[in-house]
């Protein structure tokens, strides 16, 4: 989780995860990842309404999955429907060659970004631990609902 993303606009937000990323050993070109995240920005918004935007992409020579919260200050515009500037910034970056288990993971934090009260509830979090424990149980409540 990172907070305090700055960033005006979509492409500002998604280049500054796309650094914590590489700084972090997640990815390897924060550059050429915020270039493709910014041009598919640009076709099609993931902005999600309510603050949300989960912005994603399939990459070569990625290993595992990467999944990124960005709290983002202030709120950017992702070209939402609902027209809520984003401040909430879900980034899930796949390997490749796993285009099934990207859809898979897509539609499963798709899923659980719905959750009603799930944006508020992250915002309160604080912490990663905390906004990990607020996923889990939304995660959970939704494995209920549909049993």
């Amino acid at each position: 989780m990172f907070t305090g993303v700055p960033g005006a606009t979509a492409a500002g937000v998604l280049a500054s995860m796309c650094r914590s990323l590489a700084e972090a050993g997640a990815i390897a070109d924060a550059a050429s990842v915020t270039a493709e995240l910014t041009a598919r920005e640009g076709r099609c918004p993931t902005a999600l309404g309510g603050g949300i935007a989960l912005p994603h992409g399939r990459l070569a020579g990625l290993g595992e999955p990467v999944v990124s919260l960005g709290l983002v200050s202030p709120p950017a515009d992702f070209a939402a429907a609902d027209g809520s500037p984003v401040d909430l910034v879900f980034l899930l970056l796949s390997p490749a060659d796993s285009p099934a288990r990207h859809l898979s993971l897509l539609a499963r934090l798709s899923r659980i970004l719905r959750s009603p009260g799930l944006g508020e509830r992250l915002r309160a979090a604080g912490t990663p631990a905390a906004a990990s424990r607020v996923l889990r149980e939304a995660e959970a409540g939704l494995m209920v609902s549909h049993r």
